[in-house]
C-alpha cells in the first residue's frame, strides 16, 4: 500500500463514519490494499448477543454472512478468545488453532474453508457498558505477516477515532436492521412474513418477481399465491415453523410454485427467523424467511440453493456442486486444500442427505432441479 492508497483510505473510513459514503465502498477498497479476501466490522451488544451492525468489505459472500448468522455464530471458536482481550490487542487464529484443531473443527471445515477465510487477524476496536466492537481480517492461504499487520494497527487507530463520530450518529438516525442490509445483497428474491403472511420486508430482487406476479404478488401487504394450492403449501409451511415457539417447531422447510404462464416449477425456501437464534439480526419479532429459486431466471446450480434444499452444510453443497460438474474427490481436495479423507467423509454424509448410493445417482438428482424440492427433508428446531 503506497502513501496515497493510505490517505484515501483513512479519508474514507472518517467518511464512512460521518455518513457521506457507505462502509462497504471503503471497506472493499481497504480490503483490496492489504491483499486480505475479506474485512468485517461488528458491534454486538454484551446485553443480549444480538449483532448491532455490521459492515463488510471484499468479495465475502452474502451466503456465507448468512449462514453464520443463523447457524454458526454458535460455534465460533474465535468469539470466547477475543471477548477477553484487551481493546487493541490481536487475535490471529493461528497461534490459537492448529492443523489438528483446524482438521477437526466444524466451524473451519464447514464454513470458514469453503467461503474462503480460513485464516483470520481480528481485534477488539472499541468496548464500553453496552457493546463490543471488533474487525476481521481474512485470508484464505496464509496468515497475514507482521508488516501486514502493522498497516493494520495504523489503520485501527482511525477507525476507532471514526467510531466516536459514527457511535453519535448511529443513536441519531436509524439503520436498517444488519439482516436486511444483507438480504439486499442477494440476487436472489427473498422475503421476511410475519404469521399472518404479513410482508415486513422485501429485498431489491423480490419487487420485479411480485410486479410480474408470475406465483405470487402483494396483496394489500400480504403474500398471496396465484394457485390455490400454492396458498395451501405456503399456509402449511408457515405454519409448521411454529414462529412464536422456542422449543418447538421447524427451523426450515420449502414448497414448490408453479408459473402461471408456463407452469413451470419455482422452489421456495421457508426458514424460521426466531431474535433469540439468530443474533436478533433481523429485529426483535420472530418472523419467517422466504427464499425464491426460479430456474427460469436463475439455471445455473448454485451451492447455497443445493444447501438449503438438502439441508447440508457449506462445505457439503460445494462438493456436491463440484461432483455435479465432473469433478474428482481428488481433484476438489486439492482446490479446496483440505485432505481428501475429509472430502470423502463429506461425500458420504451428501449421499446420506440426499438419499442416494452413488456420484452418478446424485449428479442425476441435482440435474433435475427443482423438482428434487419435493423430496426435502423438513429440518425440526
Amino acid at each position: 500500500m503506497n502513501d496515497t492508497e493510505y490517505d484515501e483510505i483513512v479519508s474514507g473510513i472518517y467518511s464512512a463514519a460521518a455518513g457521506r459514503t457507505d462502509w462497504r465502498t471503503t471497506l472493499n477498497r481497504l480490503a483490496h490494499a492489504v491483499g486480505t479476501e475479506g474485512v468485517q466490522m461488528i458491534g454486538v451488544s454484551k446485553t443480549n448477543g444480538a449483532l448491532v451492525f455490521s459492515h463488510i468489505g471484499g468479495p465475502v459472500s452474502p451466503e456465507g454472512e448468512l449462514h453464520y448468522i443463523r447457524t454458526y455464530h454458535r460455534i465460533d471458536p474465535r468469539v470466547p478468545i477475543v471477548a477477553t482481550f484487551e481493546v487493541g490487542k490481536w487475535l490471529h487464529c493461528h497461534e490459537h488453532f492448529d492443523a489438528a484443531f483446524v482438521e477437526k473443527d466444524p466451524f473451519h471445515q464447514e464454513l470458514l474453508i469453503p467461503y474462503r477465510c480460513r485464516y483470520i487477524s481480528a481485534t477488539k476496536l472499541r468496548e464500553n457498558d453496552s457493546e463490543i466492537v471488533l474487525i476481521g481480517f481474512m485470508r484464505p492461504d496464509r496468515p497475514h505477516n507482521p508488516v501486514e499487520v502493522e498497516v493494520l494497527d495504523h489503520l485501527r487507530v482511525h477507525l476507532v477515532r471514526a467510531l466516536e463520530l459514527y457511535q453519535e450518529l448511529r443513536h441519531t438516525y436509524s439503520e436498517l436492521p444488519v439482516g436486511r442490509q444483507l438480504l439486499n445483497r442477494f440476487r436472489y428474491p427473498m422475503l421476511l412474513i410475519d404469521e399472518q403472511r404479513g410482508i415486513r420486508f422485501r429485498n431489491e430482487a423480490a419487487a420485479p418477481m411480485l410486479a410480474a406476479g408470475e406465483y405470487v404478488l402483494d396483496r394489500d401487504g400480504v403474500l398471496a399465491c396465484r394457485a390455490t394450492q400454492d396458498e395451501y403449501s405456503l399456509t402449511l409451511a408457515v405454519a409448521e415453523l411454529a414462529l412464536h415457539m422456542q422449543n418447538s417447531g421447524r427451523d426450515k422447510t420449502a414448497v414448490t410454485m408453479r408459473r402461471k404462464s408456463d407452469g413451470r416449477r419455482v422452489a421456495v425456501y421457508v426458514s424460521a427467523i426466531r431474535p433469540q437464534a439468530v443474533m436478533s439480526a433481523f429485529g426483535p419479532s420472530p418472523c419467517a424467511l422466504l427464499m425464491f429459486h426460479d430456474p427460469q431466471t436463475h439455471a445455473e446450480l448454485d451451492p447455497f440453493i443445493v444447501a438449503e434444499t438438502f439441508d447440508l452444510t457449506p462445505a457439503e453443497a460445494k462438493v456436491a456442486v463440484s461432483i455435479a460438474k465432473g469433478k474428482t474427490p481428488e481433484g476438489i481436495a486439492q482446490e479446496s486444500r483440505v485432505s481428501i479423507a475429509t472430502v470423502r467423509s463429506q461425500v458420504q454424509a451428501i449421499f446420506r442427505k440426499t438419499g442416494v448410493t452413488r456420484q452418478a445417482d446424485l449428479v442425476r438428482a441435482l440435474a433435475t432441479f427443482p423438482d428434487f424440492v419435493s423430496v426435502i427433508p423438513k429440518v425440526s428446531a
